[in-house]
């Protein structure tokens, strides 16, 4: 090894940062799935509704668990991927080229895909979250009929009884009360 073996060609320079912005770009793509997936488990509030567990001791526990995990992941994931990187397309030598491809890479996304992408799955996810919320009232209305004819006549029933009784009561504490003059008398005879 005489020295001179370190020194590599423009173009392979060149090639070595094309290709850790790519690999950047694609580390943008791997956390905007990591995102994805805290939307569809509600964890970075994404959810529709902003309260349930995630107010609660054990929900604030596992968003946390659920980030650190990811936080992680990523972080495994873009140490293997800048190794990689530098073992195929620099013969294993880090240079100071091929992390700032990849931050340049990954910031490029953050800033002009990631906003759209996430617009996007978000719009997607609402949309599939209505549809499945039509089938199941589709697939419920069997059940509605049947509710209804069934169980929903003798709870109607119950109900509508109860409420003949309360109303034969209130109007007999009227007629009692309209009998004494609805307590008029006595006020006027405290004055």
């Amino acid at each position: 090894m005489s020295g001179l073996d370190l020194y590599l060609a423009q173009r392979t320079l060149a090639l070595l940062f094309v290709y850790a912005a790519w690999a950047g770009f694609g580390m943008g793509v791997v956390y905007d799935i990591l995102r994805i997936s805290r939307m569809l488990l509600g964890a970075a509030g994404f959810s529709p509704s902003k309260g349930g567990a995630s107010r609660t001791g054990k929900g604030r526990i596992l968003r946390a668990i659920l980030l650190f995990a990811e936080d992680v992941l990523f972080m495994l994931v873009a140490s293997v991927t800048l190794i990689l990187l530098c073992y195929y397309a620099n013969d294993g030598q880090i240079r100071a080229l091929a992390v700032v491809g990849m931050l340049g890479g990954y910031f490029v996304y953050v800033a002009a895909v990631s906003p759209w992408f996430i617009r996007l799955i978000g719009m997607l996810l609402h949309l599939l979250h209505r549809l499945l919320r039509a089938c199941v009232m589709v697939l419920l209305v069997p059940l509605r009929g049947l509710w209804s004819r069934t169980a929903g006549r003798w709870l109607m029933r119950g109900l509508r009884k109860r409420k003949e009784r309360m109303t034969q009561k209130n109007i007999q504490l009227l007629t009692d009360a309209a009998s004494r003059g609805f307590g008029i008398a006595e006020e006027e005879s405290d004055r």
